[in-house]
């Protein structure tokens, strides 16, 4: 359809790509699970067979989770258009979709990244809720949960959701990824919590980890989100050692 080119910024061409390509994606996503989709929204290649494909995926009765980006503003207002325009599309088939707003980049205090570390970091931040997720299914550790769990909090949803983290080292580690999760800008100050109706939490530790760390971990976000249901995970690793992450 492209000849070998891009989709242009147009998402019709996108779409009609994956279309002519669906034997090949059913296949891809025959018989998984969960299949994760990672897309920037704005242009014609993400916009146009994310959707797409996630209907694929749903039909096939995986769990389908996207983890999406939003263009910066300064990109244009026909690409923020376009991209909240595949962002419904790609709600509507998906069971659940983390959106990360590029904007939110430009917020961090004292921030000085280049231009190339704010899209690494991004990039970074997809990588690491799709990690993270993986990580409350397979990761075995203080608790663990399995796909029945993620299904019944996410499954069918067709939700937008946010992804934060927070890491810590040493004797405060507890208290700083905790002061970093619910200090982070992806969350609007704490209205994104208070909003929610779910909430996965992913704890990784060393060996250390202890069930009095997990308390001092989810109270303070239960607390921010009286009205979510909430789920957790607490694995061990030894090489966390001194560290968590959350």
């Amino acid at each position: 359809i492209t000849h070998g080119l891009g989709a242009g910024g147009d998402p019709e061409i996108g779409a009609r790509a994956a279309q002519a390509e669906t034997e090949e994606l059913q296949a891809a996503v025959a018989n998984a699970d969960v299949v994760f989709l990672t897309a920037g929204l704005g242009g014609g290649t993400g916009g146009g067979t994310a959707p797409f494909l996630a209907r694929l995926a749903h039909d096939q009765g995986a769990l389908v989770l996207a983890v999406v980006t939003l263009p910066f503003s300064f990109e244009g207002e026909r690409r923020r258009q376009a991209a909240l325009v595949a962002l419904d599309q790609l709600k509507q088939q998906a069971d659940a979709v983390i959106c990360i707003a590029n904007d939110k980049l430009l917020k961090i205090p004292g921030d000085q990244a280049t231009a190339r570390e704010a899209l690494d970091r991004s990039d970074g931040l997809i990588a690491m809720a799709a990690q993270a997720i993986w990580q409350l299914m397979s990761r075995k550790g203080l608790i663990n949960l399995d796909f029945a769990d993620l299904r019944a909090i996410l499954g069918a949803k067709h939700s937008e959701g946010v992804f934060v983290h927070g890491a810590g080292s040493g004797p405060e580690r507890v208290k700083e990824a905790v002061d970093a999760l619910l200090n982070s800008p992806w969350l609007d100050g704490d209205q994104a919590l208070a909003r929610t109706e779910g909430v996965l939490v992913s704890i990784l530790g060393g060996p250390e980890l202890s069930l009095s760390d997990v308390q001092k971990i989810v109270e303070p976000i239960t607390r921010q989100a009286p009205r979510a249901q909430v789920i957790m995970g607490a694995a061990t690793s030894e090489a966390f050692e001194g560290k968590l992450m959350v």
